[in-house]
């Protein structure tokens, strides 16, 4: 115990550096790991150290620190106990949910004589690629978080309005035209993960998704199309029970009634094999012919 404890401490300190804390996430997560750091025998009063640390992270002022304390959030979050979790749930969900919101707007700054950007510029487009990785590793915590939960009744229930929120601020993002979001894809990663862990967490949503998915699956290119692909597998499962067989056939027709809008490409065909209902042994009867793209399409692709 005293070893683990001691290692822990000494990892906090090498996080309390926010100016390096970017070089030292990637290690100190490796040593979590290796060391089994987050389980027994350490302690219970140190793993709360731990926890209340990445939340101080997360709360603090710097973007980089923010985005390490999101990053090892998702780490620590599927070790804790449900004491631990319990204690720390608040701070963590209320810290990842303002890390999602976007940064206010601010105005250009004119260019140059020559038309090329101003220093002025090339920060502000190094401030946005520091907030959107904020946001991406945000979402990713929080989908973590709400997985988690699924395992204790009290939990899952103390998250229901978190998974609302997530859900509604990446539904926009993979709504978006394919290409037009650099997060679509980690958007859709956190959708997935909710998906099979919280499937009720889409209900809602369930048919904005299954069309913005459908959407990319086809159109976008094979690192967003493969996931766009499996979360339309997917979301016939967040239907409910007595709906699964019907939300699935409404999602196979949809793709069917997109594939034959579009004219395919090579990509967004190649994503239709990986559509599959999940939670299913077999698909439902007919859904390998309903899986098949229309007619035309197959011999317009031969041509």
């Amino acid at each position: 115990m005293a070893s683990n404890d001691a290692c822990l401490e000494l990892l906090m300190r090498e996080l309390s550096d926010v100016g390096e804390i970017h070089e030292s996430v990637v290690a100190v997560i490796g040593r979590l790991r290796r060391g089994r750091l987050l389980r027994p025998p350490t302690s219970m009063a140190m793993l709360s150290r731990w926890c209340s640390h990445t939340a101080s992270l997360l709360g603090g002022t710097s973007v980089v620190g923010k985005i390490a304390g999101a990053v090892l959030v998702k780490e620590t979050v599927p070790q804790c106990e449900e004491l631990i979790f319990s204690r720390h749930r608040e701070a963590w969900c209320t810290s990842l949910l303002s890390a999602l919101q976007p940064a206010a707007q601010q105005t250009a700054p004119a260019s140059t004589a020559d038309g090329s950007k101003g220093e002025g510029s090339k920060d502000e487009d190094s401030a946005g690629q520091l907030q959107l990785a904020l946001q991406q590793a945000a979402a990713l915590a929080l989908a973590q978080v709400v997985s988690t939960a699924v395992g204790w009744p009290a939990q899952r229930r103390e998250v229901t309005g978190c998974a609302s929120r997530l859900v509604a601020t990446l539904l926009p993002i993979i709504a978006s035209p394919a290409g037009a979001h650099a997060g679509q894809l980690t958007a859709l990663q956190a959708l997935l993960q909710l998906a099979r862990h919280n499937p009720p967490s889409l209900r809602q949503q369930r048919p904005a998704l299954a069309s913005a998915a459908v959407q990319l699956a086809m159109t976008a290119k094979p690192c967003v199309a493969q996931p766009a692909a499996s979360l339309v597998g997917a979301l016939p499962a967040c239907a409910g029970g007595a709906s699964f067989a019907e939300a699935w056939l409404a999602s196979v027709q949809r793709l069917a009634v997109r594939a034959a809008r579009l004219k395919p490409t090579a990509r967004g065909l190649a994503a239709v094999p990986a559509l599959r209902p999940v939670g299913l042994v077999s698909p439902p009867p007919c859904a390998d012919r309903l899986m098949r793209p229309p007619t035309f399409v197959r011999a317009r692709c031969r041509s």
